[in-house]
């Protein structure tokens, strides 16, 4: 009894020292009855499966970690395997607590009692991360096959040495023209590839000195003779000691032709005289030409990508949006705007605008012309019609004025001879003589309205001799001095020296009468009165006012006042018959209708400048006489 015990307890030692080596093999160590219910399991199990052996003792391995449903291959294999003895060594998916499917690569061996299978014993060794490695190369290949046979670039794989082609894809086929039988096992040279005979050897050294090739512009032939250029990435590559030459070619004949068409057209729009740009929809300046870069004065640097507000003011972000909704609804149409340089300096533009569609997206596309001379030509249209207008007026005025003062005049002369018999006739203090007196005295004011009228239609001769300004001043200041009040001081700020002049001197002192008494009405508080003499030489033609003044050499003849000036709409009506600011009584209306007319008649212009409060500017230009030799 006591060898019996001992010898059960030899084998209970040996039993426990079993297991502990067991746990530490670094391996899946399981049993299972011929059930699958688990019987044993080592510490590594619980490491990989995630279940403590207590969760995993007595339950179905079918059901825990490779259920029949999802893996019914397994339970088949399994029942094999302890029926025939078959499958000793498979692989297999289990499912771990947590959800993870690892594989396991197993040795499998069958318990027998009495020659009756009781279950199996199964020693595995986690491969999870060698399927998932060879999964994933698997799927590499079969993606990097996927690629090679249907990306949009042809690939070949070629010798380096000679140059026989290995392998083509479907876009080399459809490029070339050609099927995969007919290139592969041929040099590059037999098919013709190359249009250029040193194309190749070009390749090569380049390859050489490089190590690759990157995007090369090559010129090959299709299998029809067609020329297409090619876009050429190559490199070399080595795979089981073996030497391969990959290319990568991107046919580009279609995008050259268009390249040299759009620099074509490039070249075109950028020597056209005008300015030409594109705004996108967002209003910002996507290309703009030489001559347009050039008017505002910015380099293109400057301008690409910048609001078109930046040369165009009036173009904010309310009015792009209307200039957009009418772009869609008609195409195109045509505006005028204004244009800023660079130095702040503006001119007026004419604007064709067209609405393109371009790779998805809108533009708006435009020609800016410079229209500063049609603008100044149309003002000048615009100046010369006014002038005629006056002219015109000025000349129906005059010649009913002088019609009218050159009858009335023949009346005045009777009348004036019949009031001087009369008094005559009347002694001094008789009944009458005082309302004769005044009949003359009416008639001698009369007479000295129609005369001016007469001069004015120039209805009298003027006598025209060779003037200096500066002395006729002079000689008119004493008789000015005697017509203007006291409060009004009269000053002469006289050229020392300017040409002379053809005019008559009795109406150059008319016109200077009429201004300065023109001038004393406009102060009535008193004032300064200036009389200015100068020497004007024009290189080019001067616009003053409504008159342009020729180029040439003219003596000017200022008076100015510190008046109260003139406002906008006085100014345009001073110079015309009977118009007049001041009462009947203190004023005809002839005056400056009288100063306009001896100066017009004298080939010369007449300019005002007036502000209310802020007293007024008459400028005479009268033609200088050429110095005699």
């Amino acid at each position: 009894m006591a060898r019996d015990r001992r010898a059960e307890e030899s084998s209970l030692v040996a039993r426990e020292s079993l297991l502990e080596l067991i746990d530490t093999i670094d391996a899946i160590v399981v049993v299972l009855d011929a059930e699958g219910k688990i019987r044993y399991t080592n510490q590594v199990v619980e490491e990989i499966t995630g279940y403590s052996r207590e969760e995993l003792d007595g339950g179905n391995w079918f059901e825990l970690l490779t259920p029949k449903d999802r893996y019914p291959e397994v339970w088949e294999e399994f029942q094999s395997l302890t029926a025939k003895g078959a499958l000793d060594r498979f692989e297999n998916p289990i499912v771990t607590k947590g959800g993870e499917e690892r594989y396991i690569v197993w040795r499998n061996s069958v318990l027998r009692r009495k020659g009756k299978a009781i279950g199996t014993a199964s020693i595995g060794i986690d491969i999870s991360e060698r399927k998932h490695a060879e999964e994933a190369l698997a799927d590499s290949e079969k993606k990097l096959l996927t690629i090679f046979t249907s990306v949009p670039v042809a690939i070949v794989v070629s010798d380096p040495d000679d140059g026989r082609i290995y392998d083509v894809n479907q876009e080399y086929e459809r490029m070339f023209e050609c099927s995969y039988d007919d290139v592969v096992g041929k040099t590059s040279t037999e098919l013709g590839l190359w249009a250029d005979s040193e194309g190749r050897q070009r390749l090569i050294d380049l390859i050489e000195k490089n190590g690759k090739v990157a995007d090369l512009e090559t010129a090959m032939r299709t299998r029809g003779g067609r020329e297409v250029t090619v876009r050429t990435n190559a490199l070399p590559v080595q795979v089981g000691g073996l030497r391969y030459l990959v290319f990568a070619l991107a046919d580009i004949t279609e995008r050259k032709q268009m390249e040299e068409q759009l620099e074509m057209l490039k070249h075109s729009i950028d020597v056209h005289p005008d300015g030409a740009y594109w705004l996108d929809a967002n209003g910002r300046l996507v290309y703009v030409n030489e001559a347009g870069c050039r008017a505002v004065g910015y380099a293109l640097e400057e301008l690409l990508g910048k609001p078109v507000g930046l040369i165009n003011p009036a173009a904010t972000p309310e009015r792009m949006k209307i200039i957009w909704e009418r772009l869609r609804s008609e195409g195109s149409y045509t505006s005028e705007t204004v244009h800023r340089r660079k130095d702040g300096s503006e001119y007026p533009a004419e604007i064709t605008s067209t609405y393109v569609q371009f790779g998805g997206e809108e533009y708006n596309c435009g020609f800016a012309h410079d229209i500063s001379e049609r603008k100044r030509a149309e003002e000048e249209r615009a100046l010369l019609a006014r002038q005629l207008q006056q002219a015109q007026k000025m000349e129906a005025v005059g010649r009913l004025a002088g019609g009218v003062a050159h009858s009335f005049n023949n009346i005045l002369t009777a009348l004036g001879g019949y009031c001087e018999l009369l008094l005559a006739k009347l002694p001094e203090g008789s009944d009458g003589r005082p309302e004769a007196e005044q009949i003359k005295r009416a008639s001698d004011h009369a007479a000295s309205i129609t005369r001016e009228l007469l001069l004015f239609s120039r209805r009298e001769a003027a006598q025209k001799v060779r003037l200096d300004l500066n002395t006729v001043v002079v000689q008119s200041q004493l008789l000015l001095r005697e017509l203007i009040r006291s409060d009004i001081k009269i000053v002469a700020a006289l050229a020392p020296v300017v040409p002379l002049v053809l005019a008559d001197h009795s109406q150059i002192e008319q016109v200077l009468i009429n201004l300065a008494v023109n001038a004393s009405d406009a102060m009535p508080n008193g004032g300064v009165i200036a009389i200015e003499t100068a020497d004007l030489e024009l290189g080019e033609p001067l616009l003053r006012g409504d008159a342009t003044l020729d180029a040439g050499r003219y003596v000017a003849l200022v008076v100015k006042d510190s008046g109260s000036g003139m406002d906008e709409s006085t100014l345009a009506h001073i110079f015309e018959p009977f118009f007049s600011t001041k009462g009947p009584e203190t004023g005809s209306g002839l005056g400056l209708a009288t100063v306009y007319g001896i100066v017009e008649e004298s080939g010369g212009h007449i300019h005002v400048d007036s502000k209310p409060d802020s007293g007024t500017k008459f400028t005479i230009f009268l033609p200088a006489l050429p110095a005699r030799g």
